[in-house]
């Protein structure tokens, strides 16, 4: 086919809809992107050639799964799924709920659903769309959108600071495993990305030399799913082949290497470095 296929969830604004105006601007990608938010969506299908919209929540398993199905029969393939839907914190976590011995209610846990069972489910689909293309998922990409809160902490949003750092620690276990198959897993952190993820009013909130540009959050996406090398602002370079299960901190104008953290010890290392042995399969997971 003269064409690769890209499914981009959380599209219709911000970091997903700038890459998507990216991939557009370099041609030869039939785009799909999915959001909840019909009329945005709608424009930006209306604007990009070879775009088309899917209003969809990605918490809904079965809705985004007819989505994913819909996308492989009509297009044969799937090459890259940008997993990049997500919303942020609106409870007080810290709230005082008075003197009585009632228990308090239960948390909000959307941020959960949303950013971390989304991307999971977003995932499981695009590996299995990835396996059933011509190329088996040899070249394949995905990326997951976290957050520099996957990261570092963010006090008066605990709970979405949860679910960034939940995406980080997905990535980082899935991603060797997939590269057996030749699918790059990777994941971005960015900082302050202005989308309609909060009203226009609270963006005075912050400074405005802290807020890092949507486009140059897409210029990272296209960097990673390039398979080029890659060079980070402390000069540190990651090869082409080796550019998967790495997580890339986008700050203003500028992106960073992420490592995880080392082990303490010779023991720790043998203990993680088992879970990635396929004895476990039949074992401890099934197969």
């Amino acid at each position: 086919m003269g064409f690769k296929v890209a499914l981009i969830t959380g599209g219709a604004s911000g970091i997903g809809l700038a890459t998507a105006e990216e991939l557009a601007k370099q041609g030869g990608w039939k785009l799909h992107i999915i959001d909840i938010h019909e009329e945005r969506g709608k424009a930006a299908a209306q604007a990009l050639p070879d775009t088309t919209f899917h209003k969809v929540d990605i918490r809904n398993y079965a809705d985004l799964c007819g989505v994913f199905r819909n996308v492989f029969e009509a297009d044969k393939q799937l090459d890259f799924v940008f997993a990049n839907a997500g919303i942020i914190e609106r409870s007080n976590f810290y709230e005082n709920h008075g003197d009585s011995s009632a228990p308090p209610p239960l948390p909000d846990l959307a941020t959960i659903d949303t950013n971390l069972r989304g991307t999971i489910y977003t995932t499981n689909l695009a590996i299995h769309y990835f396996r059933l293309s011509p190329h088996k998922g040899a070249g394949a990409n995905l990326v997951m959108t976290s957050s520099a809160a996957g990261i570092y902490p963010m006090y008066y949003s605990p709970v979405y600071s949860a679910s960034k750092h939940g995406i980080v620690g997905f990535m980082r276990s899935i991603a060797p495993i997939l590269h057996k198959d030749g699918i790059r897993t990777n994941v971005l952190l960015p900082g302050l990305v202005r989308s309609n993820i909060l009203e226009e009013a609270a963006w005075a909130a912050f400074p405005a030399e802290a807020v890092t540009p949507a486009k140059l959050m897409a210029d990272a996406v296209l960097q990673v799913i390039g398979g080029g090398d890659m060079t980070d602002a402390r000069g540190v370079t990651i090869a082409g082949p080796k550019l998967y299960g790495r997580s890339v901190e986008v700050a203003v104008d500028r992106f960073y290497f992420r490592e995880q953290p080392e082990y303490c010890d010779d023991k720790m290392r043998a203990l993680i470095e088992s879970t990635g042995d396929d004895a476990q399969l039949g074992t401890l997971v099934s197969e």
